[in-house]
């Protein structure tokens, strides 16, 4: 099994209050993969609050991406997929972005093209799929229905 870590570098001459990041959350997933059996790969983009500064503020973690995370969703996701068109896999797991981390939203939308595909599950995000309600929250959020109209022509 292969994780592959999308925003996974930092800035080390920014702190970001609350945030304690060096080489040893890259030591902790390498001791995670060992552990567990699993390779892991990072892709070395910048973490949401070293990205954009409107994401220094912890409140704008959980709030929808901004314009330029939107703007630059299609170079990411290119090369995402570029990565996993080297790759041999039968199953691909993706964050639902259930809490609204921005980091965890923007990787759900990388993989938006692909949503029908067979082969692409959605997996619940801790901690925050534990938050009461926050999974069938953001299922609702993310859920297609059909118009009123729609349902009374039937």
């Amino acid at each position: 099994m292969l994780v592959l870590n999308l925003f996974t570098r930092y800035l080390s001459d920014l702190k970001i209050h609350g945030a304690v990041l060096g080489d040893e959350r890259y030591e902790e997933e390498a001791s995670a993969a060992r552990f567990l059996g699993f390779e892991s790969r990072n892709l070395g983009e910048l973490d949401a609050p070293f990205r954009r500064d409107d994401y220094r503020q912890l409140g704008n973690l959980f709030r929808p991406p901004i314009r330029q995370d939107l703007d630059w969703l299609p170079t990411l996701r290119a090369k995402v997929f570029a990565e996993l068109a080297k790759l041999d896999y039968q199953e691909l797991y993706v964050p639902l972005g259930v809490g609204w981390h921005v980091d965890h939203v923007v990787t759900h939308m990388v993989f938006e093209p692909w949503a029908e595909r067979e082969h692409l599950l959605y997996y619940e995000d801790a901690p925050y799929c534990g938050i009461p309600h926050s999974v069938r929250y953001r299922l609702n959020e993310l859920a297609s229905y059909p118009r009123r109209n729609q349902l009374t022509a039937a």
